[in-house]
């Protein structure tokens, strides 16, 4: 070592060294966090576009279900409407075709003076016409409470009473063309072809009136022979 030197450190140069390169790397991290900025929350305005997006998605999902619902509803009251309209027309399906004193082509139809109100004392087609009622069997007990021959079911068997409450059986008779049995013929015309329609209606809460079933079934005269 000569005189007037400064002895040299054995680490002097690897901190040289280091220093500057520690400086760099917390510039370029200070640097780096430019322009950001943390966010603790949502803006008010993305949290309302979040909440009309739920909504209307909700509303569409209710308005599905909703009509999905109606639609199983409608099917079960038009397949027990189908029914009880077939049933009727097998009932009618089972009279005379007319009166044994009144000739197959009379004019007007409808029941007797001593047929009625219930259609269990109907013994010819043209006694159903225009026949009105609830839903009810032939001696006028209502269905789901009705048992045999007339009488009400055991309780523990009944349906519930406002079951059926707001239905209406409707029956309408009337002469129809031989050379085209789908054309009505008009009042006071009469033909060997009697045509049996029946309607069964239900009274909406709204105040309407809706159509669950409409069958037609066409009836022949065949005169017995000589």
């Amino acid at each position: 070592m000569r005189e007037g030197t400064l002895p040299r450190l054995p680490f002097s140069r690897t901190l040289a060294t280091r220093a500057p390169l520690a400086g760099a790397n917390m510039l370029s991290r200070s640097l780096s966090g430019v322009g950001r900025s943390p966010r603790a929350a949502v803006t008010l305005v993305e949290a309302l576009v979040a909440t009309t997006l739920t909504v209307m998605i909700g509303s569409s999902v209710l308005l599905s279900l909703s009509t999905a619902i109606d639609s199983a509803e409608l099917g079960r009251e038009q397949t027990i409407a189908g029914g009880l309209a077939e049933q009727l027309l097998d009932e009618i399906a089972g009279r005379r075709y007319h009166a044994l004193d009144v000739s197959p082509l009379q004019w007007p139809l409808g029941p007797a003076g001593n047929e009625g109100p219930h259609r269990a004392t109907f013994d010819d087609l043209d006694d159903f016409d225009r026949w009105a009622s609830g839903a009810v069997n032939p001696h006028g007990i209502a269905y789901g409470q009705d048992g045999s021959q007339g009488s009400l079911r055991p309780a523990a068997f009944r349906c519930q009473p406002h079951w059926l409450s707001s239905w209406r059986l409707a029956v309408e008779v009337y002469y129809v063309s031989e050379a085209n049995p789908s054309q009505r013929l008009a009042a006071g015309q009469s033909s060997n072809l009697r045509a049996v329609q029946v309607r069964v209606l239900a009274d909406r809460p709204s105040g309407g009136v809706h159509t669950l079933a409409d069958l037609r079934r066409v009836f022949a005269y065949v005169p017995p022979s000589p």
